[in-house]
């Protein structure tokens, strides 16, 4: 059983796209996009939202959003691009993070115009909502985390990726104070910011989700051509009015990915659809983590596809 897994949002340097842009299908598929852009009039701050010119460093002086309403589109872009590209085996997808709408567009859920226009409103709802983050790496004492977030107003654990990393979001003056709190009490974690643009995953993101929901009211999901397995529940799931509810949950819900993680068939490979762009673990490396108490997860069959966007 093949599955195919795209990868989330993370801190990533403009001028590094300018080496992706060399490869012809990121290229094509900016240039299909920035198209879109155009004839949708999309600004941002009263700029035109251009990908291209960003990729090239060429960014605009916003003042009200951070650079993610860039990172949105430009990974969700360039990991449909590989995927066409490589055209690994596959039997079901998912993603981690802002993956999963990758994974859902891939999976047929939606189409690509529409897929595209939806995170690229993702991206810029969810940079206006502020926020700062804390990237915790070492053996997670994950009760006393969460305990500690429940104690601090505005602050949350939002993000256990593996059983050795994890994420805190919230308030930016309370994430610093944390910061030196846990580097003082809990030696043993390595506790470094993360600009990732907002507080992802957290009650923070309420109003992000609200207008995303207004955005999508009217555009119906269809049923995945393969499983696709959601982070929400760690299961697959087919039908396509659930499906976008539970993406659109995710976005204010702690992402747990161990348990989906645990849940995947022991023989399952996985085929990551790396972007590479800097940062030392991919989620393979999560899923690995995540396997230590491996738990089967059945796939309802579907037709098998290889590379080919809706």
């Amino acid at each position: 059983m093949n599955i195919v897994v795209f990868q989330g949002l993370r801190p990533i340097h403009p001028a590094a796209w300018q080496d992706m842009l060399s490869i012809p299908a990121v290229s094509l598929k900016i240039q299909a996009a920035q198209a879109i852009l155009k004839e949708e009039d999309i600004r941002v701050e009263g700029y035109p939202l251009n990908l291209i010119d960003y990729s090239t460093g060429k960014i605009p002086p916003l003042s009200h959003h951070t650079l993610t309403v860039f990172e949105h589109p430009m990974i969700f872009l360039t990991s449909l691009a590989l995927w066409e590209a490589k055209k690994p085996p596959c039997d079901g997808v998912m993603g981690f993070s802002m993956g999963e709408w990758t994974a859902a567009v891939a999976a047929g859920c939606l189409g690509f115009r529409k897929g595209f226009l939806t995170i690229v409103k993702r991206g810029m709802l969810t940079s206006q909502a502020g926020g700062s983050s804390l990237l915790l790496r070492g053996p997670l004492p994950i009760k006393r985390l969460r305990a500690f977030s429940a104690f601090t107003k505005d602050v949350w654990l939002a993000n256990i990726s593996s059983f050795s990393q994890g994420i805190i979001s919230g308030e930016s003056e309370k994430i610093t104070a944390i910061q030196q709190e846990l580097g003082k009490s809990h030696r043993q974690l390595k506790v470094n910011p993360l600009d990732i643009g907002g507080a992802f995953h957290t009650p923070a993101m309420r109003n992000a989700r609200k207008e995303l929901t207004t955005f999508l009211r009217d555009v119906k999901f269809r049923s995945p051509r393969v499983p696709l397995i959601l982070n929400a529940t760690g299961e697959p799931e087919e039908n396509p009015s659930e499906i976008k509810r539970l993406l659109l949950r995710q976005m204010t819900a702690r992402l747990y990915f161990p348990r989906t993680a645990r849940k995947l068939p022991p023989s399952a490979s996985i085929h990551e659809i790396v972007v590479p762009l800097g940062g030392r673990l991919t989620v393979s490396q999560f899923i690995n983590d995540g396997k230590k108490r491996p738990r089967q997860l059945s796939l309802p069959k579907r037709t098998a596809i290889a590379g080919q966007s809706a």
